[in-house]
């Protein structure tokens, strides 16, 4: 009994070990100049796209005019433009669990041909002190309110920007807050993605609660701009750090966040239809430093977390795809092939633009195809064929359609981070060629179509493959009439005949009838 409990003990500790592990395991760091070593699958290729971005939101304590700053009592450092931010004042601390406060980015991007949007709710948070009620607090905030000094929020808030994927806390420990992917139906999507936190500078930091794969941090680059480790400062006592795993925290010294030091950023990479990270305000010694009197009161702090596309790390080219509106099409009846492929956003500090992006779609001689029936859109819904040279040649008895990026579009940034969908409209010719493709088993013709995708940058070249598409075309049964003209006539001539015979037969009785009756 002993050692079967001494055994068990061993297994559930192993367990326990195993799922420390790998919650560890999360955060990767990389090296500064490595970052090519850390490729990953670019299944992960989807990112936030705000061009086209609109939102709804919710209504509880929404901060429309700056009349309600002033009847709130809630300060902020610069004037807010309602037009572009959405800001909620929070009265405690449950408002952030109990009132489900939550912002919708409608039309983010496009994931293998489907809209997509983002539901952002906020789930926890803690104030950034022990009692906002406190009449001293109120009275010395007042008076740098009406004074016009630099001070924080009196009442804590969190603000959400509108035309992009950033958040500010005001007077705010933490919060927490899920991320969720939504269609136009209001259902889950399950997406395979990437983001890049930014401004993780004056010692602030977030918590991988769940959904994330993984994140890639700088570790230990240059003591006087960046430290990031799996730290935190404890939430009751900010001079104190503890080792937390999924935890990423920035220096006690000025990091940057521009597209020149990227230190103070993190590539998360996502997967699922949502994930949840917990926002950390800085340690208050570097929050008092932003005052122009600093106060002995702890959590006065402001601070701003954003997503941006840019990546620490390289994506490699994911497979096309390749699909059709229809399988089943009857001879000279339109249909679309879509060839769908997401280009990886390119980081230039570490990537090379491409040189070369050539779709080939070797389309079977019996297709009919022209270059008006070539349409290039992205995922805006924008028609961006002209960006591309398009050209059909018969050859080895195929029509084949090169689809090819001009150079000027491979070198304009915005070509990188978006999804392409290549719609080629054609139709099978009713000819005498189309008995190559019949299918011996079924009275059918079954036609197969894949395209090559061709990507050269300045030191590779890349080649890859849709997968196969087959179009069916129903073989209908011919009804052959038939001319019985010459069975009629044969049939009337027998009728005639038994006639004939019959009426012979009938006059030779009557006549025999006739005679024994003379007699």
């Amino acid at each position: 009994m002993m050692v079967l409990k001494k055994c068990l003990f061993v297994l559930i500790f192993f367990i326990f070990s195993l799922s420390i592990v790998q919650a560890k395991s999360v955060i990767q760091v990389i090296n500064q100049g490595q970052e090519a070593n850390y490729k990953v699958d670019t299944n992960y290729g989807f990112t936030f796209n705000m061009n086209n971005v609109s939102t709804t939101s919710s209504n509880y304590h929404l901060i429309l005019s700056d009349r309600d700053i002033i009847d709130k009592k809630i300060y902020y450092d610069n004037n807010i433009d309602y037009s572009k931010w959405n800001y909620y004042y929070l009265d405690n601390e449950s408002d952030c669990k109990d009132k489900k406060i939550y912002i919708m980015y409608n039309n983010i991007g496009m994931y293998k041909g489907n809209a997509v949007n983002l539901k952002i709710t906020l789930n926890n948070c803690v104030f950034g002190y022990s009692n906002p009620g406190d009449s001293n607090k109120e009275f010395i905030l007042k008076s740098y309110l009406y004074n016009g000094n630099k001070i924080r929020a009196l009442k804590p808030s969190i603000g959400f920007d509108k035309e992009s994927m950033k958040i500010t806390l005001n007077g705010l420990r933490f919060a927490t807050l899920k991320y969720e992917f939504i269609d136009d139906n209001g259902k889950k999507i399950n997406i395979k993605g990437y983001g890049t936190l930014s401004d993780l500078d004056q010692g602030k930091a977030f918590k991988i609660n769940s959904g994330i794969d993984k994140a890639y941090i700088y570790e230990n680059y240059d003591s006087s701009r960046h430290l990031m480790a799996n730290t935190l400062t404890t939430e009751t006592d900010f001079t104190k750090t503890r080792i937390l795993e999924n935890a990423v925290q920035s220096s006690n010294y000025e990091t940057y966040s521009d597209s020149n030091y990227k230190y103070a950023w993190s590539t998360l990479l996502f997967s699922g239809s949502e994930f949840e990270l917990t926002y950390y305000l800085g340690k208050i010694d570097y929050l008092r430093s932003w005052w122009d009197n600093p106060l002995d009161y702890e959590g006065f702090g402001s601070g701003t977390f954003e997503f941006i596309t840019p990546s620490l790390i390289s994506f490699s080219i994911e497979d096309p795809v390749n699909s059709s509106n229809k399988i089943v099409v009857e001879k000279n009846e339109y249909f679309t092939y879509k060839i769908t492929h997401r280009v990886p956003y390119i980081n230039k500090d570490n990537i090379n633009i491409y040189s070369k992006y050539n779709i080939i779609d070797n389309l079977e001689e019996c297709f009919e195809i022209t270059k008006e029936d070539i349409t290039i859109k992205n995922d805006e819904n924008k028609d961006v064929t002209s960006n591309f040279d398009i050209n059909i040649v018969k050859e080895d008895g195929l029509k084949k359609v090169y689809i090819s990026a001009k150079t000027d579009f491979l070198n304009d940034p915005n070509f990188y981070g978006h999804e392409y969908v290549f719609m080629i409209n054609t139709k099978v010719n009713d000819s005498e060629i189309l008995s190559k493709y019949k299918n011996k088993s079924a009275n059918e013709y079954i036609i197969s179509n894949i395209a090559i995708l061709n990507i050269d940058d300045n030191s590779n070249s890349y080649t890859k493959k849709t997968n196969n598409v087959n179009i069916t075309i129903p073989i209908k049964k011919q009804i052959v009439s038939v001319d019985n003209t010459s069975k009629y006539i044969s049939v009337i001539f027998v009728i005639i005949g038994i006639s004939l015979i019959f009426c012979a037969v009938l006059i030779a009785f009557l006549y025999r009838i006739r005679n024994m009756n003379i007699k």
